[in-house]
């Protein structure tokens, strides 16, 4: 089975995280501020507990990423993405239960169609 190593990147339940990175849920990605970004990216390392590298049951291994990295990942956004904060932090948290599998559910799939859709 294939890893996404930065995409996946965010997500690991760490026990003092807060329950969202409090940037507006309803806010789109597209539209989020270089601070916003920042704040959504802070809020996925930290309930990913990354920067790090995860060795799955099966061998593969798949890559936590660092807060620059994650906010990089926002340059590669599809202009077609309809994501919004809540549906990334939905994903995050999802990895974060589980990070071989879960960007894998349907938590995900919103927010993993920005980088896969052709502008």
């Amino acid at each position: 089975m294939s890893k996404l190593p930065l995409l996946f990147a965010f997500a690991f339940t760490v026990g003092c995280t807060s329950d969202d990175s409090g940037v507006d849920p309803n806010k789109r990605l597209l539209s989020l501020s270089s601070s916003e970004e920042g704040s959504l990216c802070n809020y996925g390392v930290s309930v990913e507990a990354g920067p790090r590298t995860v060795t799955c049951s099966d061998g593969s291994t798949t890559s936590i990423a660092s807060q620059s990295a994650c906010v990089a990942s926002f340059s590669q956004l599809s202009a077609s993405c309809s994501a919004t904060v809540a549906d990334a932090e939905s994903c995050y948290q999802a990895i974060g239960a589980d990070p071989c599998n879960g960007g894998g559910s349907s938590a995900c799939l919103n927010y993993l169609l920005c980088f896969f859709v052709s502008n």
